[in-house]
């Protein structure tokens, strides 16, 4: 009597397992089936996908190219608006200083002027006439 429970205990095991594995296997083949599909269809798209790919690579690279053309006329630009900059600080600079110059000679002059002046009318005033210069 054990023997034969045992037996039908194994043959229950034994029947769990082969629906088990039948059940498994089902599940592999659609699995497969799915895989099979996906790869049918990246072998059919993955070549205009490439094309695709490498011509948009083709346009980024030109872009890259154009970009970079800009920049180098860019710094060009802006090197020539800095020593213009330069230059026109130079002048700037020059002027002051010439006018500084100008109007401190001017100044003087004025000094000069007045220095003259003030020496006529009291030289003038002293002698009590028109200056005639003897």
């Amino acid at each position: 009597m054990i023997v034969e429970i045992a037996l039908c205990v194994i043959a229950a095991a034994v029947s769990v397992i082969a629906i088990t594995l039948a059940a498994l296997s089902m599940q592999i083949k659609t699995a497969l089936i799915a895989s099979e599909t996906v790869l049918a269809n990246l072998n059919r798209e993955l070549p205009s996908l490439l094309t695709d790919m490498r011509a948009a690579v083709e346009r980024v690279n030109g872009l890259v190219e154009q970009a970079r053309g800009g920049v180098e006329h860019a710094v060009v630009l802006l090197h020539t608006a800095g020593r213009l900059g330069d230059t026109l600080q130079l002048a700037q600079r020059t002027v002051q200083e010439k006018g500084r110059t100008v109007l401190a000679r001017l100044a003087g002059v004025v000094s000069g002027v007045r220095a003259a002046t003030n020496v006529l009318k009291q030289r003038m005033h002293h002698e009590g006439g028109a200056f005639n210069g003897t």
